[in-house]
């Protein structure tokens, strides 16, 4: 009995980590890295890269409106909008306000 019941268990838990499997990506990259991040962009903008002098309203729109946490791994979806290169390209021409300057 104890068998057959290991065995039922291990197969629902598999059941349910495959049902569920589809979920995580959702969870972890909208809620977890929050799909609406509009504030920390406007104030990447203000703060990083118009303070830096870039005027271009084109190239401001764009960094308004791009969502950058969607193009990074999900472990540094949370920096996305921060002064500083990824932690695993430690070049300061990752910078938002850098790849603006080069475009104004």
């Amino acid at each position: 009995m104890q068998k057959g019941f290991n065995l039922l268990y291990k197969v629902f838990i598999l059941l349910l980590c495959i049902t569920l499997l589809p979920l995580t990506g959702v969870l972890a990259g909208d809620v977890w890295a929050g799909d609406n991040r509009a504030e920390e962009r406007e104030t990447m903008v203000t703060e990083q890269i118009v303070a830096r002098g870039v005027k271009d309203p084109v190239t401001l729109a764009a960094m308004r409106k791009v969502p950058r946490h969607k193009f990074v791994p999900m472990v540094q979806a949370f920096f996305a909008y921060d002064d500083r290169p990824p932690a695993d390209r430690p070049r300061a021409d990752h910078l938002p306000a850098v790849h603006c300057c080069l475009h104004d």
